[in-house]
Order: C-alpha cells, then structure tokens, then sequence
C-alpha cells in the first residue's frame, strides 16, 4: 500500500515524543514497560495537544500502559482509504516499538465513533492484538444525528446549538450526496435496532461505552429531548448489544461530572471518563484471549 505522505520529523524529548507529520501524526506518552498501547481519537475540532490536555491518565505508565494521542479528527465516518492509512500508521507503530503490546482505540465524541469503525476494520483484518474499544459520547447513528440538527436549526432556540448544527450538517452534506443515505453510513440505526455494520467487532471484541444523562441540561441550554442525545442513543445500543450473549459490553452512565477546561458545565465532555475505572476495564480485558 502506497503511504500518502512521508512523517517530517522525528522528536525526541525525554517522553511524551511527538512525531510530526500531518493528520496521521500523534503524541505519545510511553511506560518503560508496555504491556497495554492505547490509542485515543480526539473529539471533531480537537488534536492530540489538546486532548491530552483534557484528558491524562495518572500514573498510567507504572502501570505499563502507553497512551497515543491521534490528530485524526474531523470525521463522522471512514473511507476505505482512511481505514487502511490509519491501520497502518497504527500498526506500524506496534510492530517497531510496542511489538508484543495489546492494542486498544477509543475516543471522545466522533473521536469514539472512529474507534468502533476502525476497530470493526481491524477485526475483518485480522489484528489479533485488538483487545478493546470504548467510546465517550459519541455520534453513532448520522441519520438520528442530522435529523436533530435540522430540528435545532428549525428551533433556532439555541446560537450555539444552530450554529453547531449547520456546521455538522454542512459536512455531512459535502460528503454524502443522497440525505436519505446517511443511514448507510451510520454505525447503528437505533429505529431498526440494526448494528450490522460493527458485527465482527461486537462479537468478538469488548466495547466499553461512557456518557452522561443529564436531560434537563440539554432542555436548558439546547433545547433538545432526551431523545435526541447521544446519550439516549448509545445506552439503545448497550441495550441491543447486551441482549446479544455473543457479545461483551459494558456502559458508565455518569451523573454532574460533565465539565469543560474552563469549568463550564456540560455533559458532553471528556471529564466524564473516570481514568481509574478506563484502566480497570483495559487490564480486565487485557487478560482475555480473543479468537476470530
């Protein structure tokens, strides 16, 4: 497989390290033991710098846990192409420096939806060292997704939340033609319950799945229902997931620990992650032996 670019420069100071390149680039924090490589997509209009500063596990190297923070972001959904260059960047960088390490994606927002759809790439692939993902509050259904916004827009209720809206939309549009496809693209449908397009990972894979409820908080300040959360979306999916005896998922459902950097409320946030219960759940899962 062709690479699309060539990393620029390589930077050593003491660690974390950052490899410099373009999208494909990430910061690393490094244990001198890894026995645990976990890679964390940022949200949409986040980075690598960004999301380390939100989001730190403490004491995580003593625990042989090497953390990689991405700078792929802004995506709702992968291409082909996409899959297969952040498969590489990723594996590549297992084989040379974390060879017998096992491999764990997550991410906050569309961050985690990435995760779940390169995780199924992975599984289809064959990545044996592929022990987990987990997603933080992440879109996981376009259609229930670009539905909502049209609402928001139609509400004009809230700046912030039309203004969110028609950005997200916008970008949905530019990279799907048909507005009745977005289904297609989608991860989950939660009308029809269908999550077919994550089969191979479900079923083989454990999936850890991390929101906040907070329904009055989204009346207030977005004028949204329940309904029309994340949140509500992703604890359907638990829901149909757990049915499943196939399958291993779990769910933190968080209550007034969503807050921004600068101490704004709001659940949609990457402090709602509790750092001890993430490691907990890597090194449950660690000790597993999937089989495709």
């Amino acid at each position: 497989m062709l690479r699309k670019f060539k990393f620029l420069l390589l930077l050593f100071v003491g660690f974390p390290f950052v490899l410099f390149g373009q999208e494909y680039s990430y910061v690393i924090s490094e244990a001198k033991k890894t026995d645990d490589l976990l890679f964390i997509f940022p949200g949409f209009g986040s980075n690598a710098e960004k999301t380390k500063q939100e989001f730190t596990i403490p004491d995580h190297t003593s625990s042989n846990l090497t953390v990689v923070y991405l700078n792929f972001n802004r995506r709702l959904f992968l291409t082909k192409n996409e899959k297969e260059e952040l498969m590489h960047t990723i594996l590549e960088l297992h084989s040379k420096q974390f060879k017998d390490a096992n491999i764990y994606l997550g991410g906050f927002s569309s961050g985690g939806t990435i995760s779940l759809s390169l995780g199924e790439y992975f599984v289809e692939n064959k990545v044996s060292n592929l022990k987990g993902v987990f997603v933080v509050d992440s879109p996981i259904d376009l259609q229930h997704l670009y539905s909502t916004n049209l609402k928001n827009i139609e509400r004009n209720c809230s700046k912030v939340s039309v203004q969110e809206s028609r950005y997200i939309n916008s970008i949905l549009e530019s990279k799907i033609e048909e507005k009745t496809v977005y289904s297609i693209n989608s991860l989950y449908d939660s009308k029809s319950k269908d999550y077919s397009k994550l089969d191979d990972l479900v079923t083989n894979i454990p999936i850890y799945i991390i929101t906040e409820k907070d329904p009055l908080w989204w009346k207030e300040n977005r004028c949204n229902n329940e309904d029309e959360t994340n949140q509500y979306i992703l604890e359907s999916f638990y829901h149909v997931l757990n049915d499943n005896p196939a399958t291993k998922v779990s769910i933190s459902i968080t209550t007034d620990k969503g807050y921004r950097q600068n101490g704004s409320r709001h659940p949609h946030s990457w402090s709602i992650v509790d750092p001890l219960k993430l490691m907990d759940w890597i090194k449950e899962t660690s000790i597993q032996r999937q089989s495709y």
